[in-house]
């Protein structure tokens, strides 16, 4: 694969961009549709080369492969996708690679050390002008940053910092969800408040939007259980399940 040629065909090229992008919404909106479009973006990288789009095709399979249970081979198929990066000349659609690639990475090298990952997925993002997965990238650090034990000062403070980011951009629902995460980590460093700037919109987004209703009650759930109020977190572990 790595030795396959280089895309020429400039209408092949523009079409591979547009599954590129259907394939980043897909996977929010309709996450069962979406290994379709990474089928056919590996379809086309492997029968027409390989175009600045076809490692998204290769992380979204590793990252598929490895929610299926099989962490080495997604673990695979997600190096390949970062190799690809250098492989075809172009680093625009490294933040989505990053973003996508690290939660398997963390599976298998140190977590503390996979955590710099999405600064990098960031830093990539901002630079090719993907305020998407920029926003991504940040959301997936403080949860990382979190799951992993870093000091809660500085995780409070990175959530701080990256909801600003959220809500100048008018990201609503990234917001809203790391803010299901912020509460947990004031709650846990002996602030019991919620996030500055909830609004009458987000909490519409936290009763309507179903894959923050899943974060907000696995965050519910997750705290109760620590505060050892079992019937909390029963309460909201079944709503997690039914959402």
């Amino acid at each position: 694969i790595l030795n396959t040629r280089r895309m020429t065909d400039s209408t092949m090229i523009m079409a591979m961009k547009f599954l590129g992008k259907m394939e980043t919404g897909m996977s929010q909106i309709m996450p069962k549709s979406a290994p379709h479009v990474m089928q056919r973006i590996i379809q086309l990288s492997l029968s027409h080369g390989m175009s600045p789009v076809s490692p998204i095709g290769f992380v979204h399979l590793g990252s598929y492969i490895a929610k299926l249970g099989d962490i080495s081979e997604g673990y695979h198929y997600v190096k390949l996708a970062h190799t690809l990066l250098d492989r075809v000349g172009s680093r625009e659609s490294a933040g989505e690679v990053i973003s996508f690639g690290t939660p398997v990475r963390a599976y298998v090298e140190p977590l503390q050390a996979a955590l710099k990952y999405h600064d990098e997925g960031y830093a990539a993002s901002m630079a090719s002008g993907d305020i998407i997965q920029a926003a991504f990238n940040i959301m997936c650090s403080c949860s990382s940053s979190f799951v992993a034990g870093v000091n809660l000062q500085t995780t409070r403070d990175k959530c701080a910092e990256s909801s600003k980011f959220l809500y100048e951009r008018k990201m609503m629902i990234f917001m809203t969800q790391l803010n299901c995460l912020h509460h947990s980590v004031l709650k846990l460093s002996g602030t019991d408040e919620k996030p500055q700037r909830v609004s009458a919109e987000e909490e519409k987004i936290l009763t309507t939007n179903k894959s923050v209703k899943r974060t907000y009650n696995y965050q519910k759930a997750l705290i109760s259980f620590t505060f050892r109020i079992y019937d909390d977190s029963k309460h909201y572990s079944e709503k997690y399940l039914d959402c």
